[in-house]
């Protein structure tokens, strides 16, 4: 009795967001002033990010938590802001199930996130004010990530506790230790080299990627909103693109906006930190993104081999719960390998042939023994890149077999172009990361591991969007709907 009362029960798979109810009916006026404050706060973050990135004089430690803060800050309100907008201009409230929780989760991790680097810049402050003569000392970039890996590697909380605090109040030994590591420690800012041989067509370059960036992210920012905004698309096929297109939007903005930079101003010094840090963004969200094609190959697997069983295996929950396993085993996997590199010492040349801050060229440039670290960095690349690609290649191999068996000449046609497109993708961002990291050996012909970063830094991101969702009947319709009830409101 107890079970049919269970069976019978209904389950709540979409919510209603109420927003404002008792001013409803300014919605234009509301949404008119929340778009511009929105596109205010990203276009000031954005400029105190590219500024910083852009001015080797602001490559300090509390510049560096700035525009950290500002790119979080960035990812927190595009989280809630797109969906109260389509609240008040179209009045969609109804919210799914698995929508409604990644909301909750992303705007949650963003605010705790925010929370603790308003703590760390008030030490920053602090130590900068009441404790000038040690603070280059302190916070200097080789002793935080130094010091992260200690606290990474001892079991115990007290031998963390206490080895932060001998370092932060600077006693006599701490000194002289600390004296040490500076007088070890040459190398606190290196040079990208970028394109030399054609440096003198920097404006026409920079024109080139800024029209290309702006492609991408405007693409990838309308899937993201499209499928926010219509309940329709609500769907594990939607989410796990709309979580790509976010994947990208970030990814891209690791590299360009450096790049930018050296086109038009020549700006090709870069901080031992920001150099760190854009190596651990770029390969954190490039693993991140790896995983995501497997699993959105394995989504049209279950989609069109096994239809009848898709609902069961593949619902929003399951869809959740692998973003957040991809998210989690790449942050584990590129955590352990910068770790790794900010071990090593740098006492030569810092000449970095590349356009960012590639993790194979800094190797390269290290004094220490890296034979252990370049094995590390080549199984890593096995592992994300291969197994990836393994997971791809039998489930879009079982596609085309059942593709194949279709009776229809037409719908055959019309599902090889779909997936010839996806394949063409896929080739371009497997082939050219092969080519990169897949190699025991970091080194030589670094001319053509620049060309064919661009590939997945500049090319396929633009033609992602139109491959993978704009050409998609479903988000056609939705576009189509969106646009049909802005002018009937007119």
């Amino acid at each position: 009795m107890m079970m049919w009362d269970t069976d019978n029960r209904s389950v709540v798979q979409e919510f209603i967001l109420e927003g404002f109810p008792a001013v409803q009916h300014l919605g234009k006026i509301l949404f008119l002033v929340h778009l511009l404050a929105y596109l205010a706060s990203i276009m000031g973050n954005t400029l105190i990010i590219t500024i910083t990135w852009a001015d080797h004089r602001l490559h300090t430690p509390m510049y560096f938590f700035l525009s950290t803060f500002s790119f979080v800050e960035c990812c927190f309100i595009t989280t809630v802001i797109p969906k109260l907008l389509a609240i008040f201009l179209s009045g969609r409230q109804v919210i799914s199930f698995a929508a409604c929780f990644m909301q909750a989760f992303v705007s949650l991790s963003l605010g705790s996130m925010i929370f603790f680097l308003m703590a760390v810049l008030s030490l920053d402050r602090y130590l900068a004010i009441c404790r000038p003569l040690r603070y280059s000392s302190i916070m200097s970039p080789r002793w935080l990530w130094e010091k992260t890996l200690v606290c990474w590697k001892e079991k115990e909380a007290q031998d963390c506790r206490s080895t932060v605090s001998r370092q932060l109040f600077l006693d006599q030994r701490g000194m002289e230790i600390l004296m040490e590591v500076r007088n070890e420690t040459t190398v606190q800012e290196f040079i990208l080299e970028g394109f030399p041989a054609v440096q003198h067509l920097g404006k026409v370059l920079f024109l080139v990627h800024l029209l290309a960036y702006l492609a991408s992210i405007t693409g990838n920012t309308l899937i993201i909103t499209v499928t926010w905004a219509d309940q329709r698309l609500h769907t594990p096929m939607y989410i796990l693109l709309s979580s790509f297109s976010f994947c990208e939007c970030c990814f891209i903005s690791t590299v360009i906006p450096k790049l930018l930079s050296i086109f038009l101003l020549g700006q090709q010094r870069i901080h031992f930190t920001a150099c760190l840090t854009q190596a651990f963004s770029f390969l954190f969200l490039g693993s991140t993104i790896f995983f995501l094609l497997a699993v959105m190959s394995l989504d049209q697997y279950l989609a069109i081999c096994k239809p009848l069983h898709y609902p069961a295996i593949m619902n929003l929950r399951v869809c959740l719960l692998l973003v957040f396993c991809c998210c989690t085993v790449s942050f584990l996997f590129i955590t352990a390998l910068v770790l790794k590199v900010s071990q090593l010492s740098f006492c030569g040349s810092n000449l970095i042939p590349h356009f960012f801050c590639d993790l194979g060229s800094l190797i390269n440039l290290s004094c220490s023994d890296t034979k252990a670290v370049e094995i590390y960095t080549f199984f890593l690349a096995l592992c994300v890149i291969v197994l990836s690609l393994i997971v791809t290649i039998i489930a879009y191999s079982n596609i085309v077999v059942t593709i194949v068996r279709l009776p229809s000449a037409r719908e055959r046609q019309k599902a090889f172009s779909t997936c010839s497109s996806h394949l063409i993708v896929l080739s371009l961002m497997y082939g050219s990361c092969f080519f990169i990291y897949v190699k025991p050996k970091q080194t030589s012909r670094v001319d053509f591991n620049r060309q064919a970063a661009l590939v997945n830094t500049v090319l396929t991101p633009v033609l992602n969007p139109v491959i993978y969702t704009l050409r998609n009947k479903q988000v056609h319709q939705a576009l189509r709907g969106a646009v049909c009830k802005v002018r009937l409101q007119k």
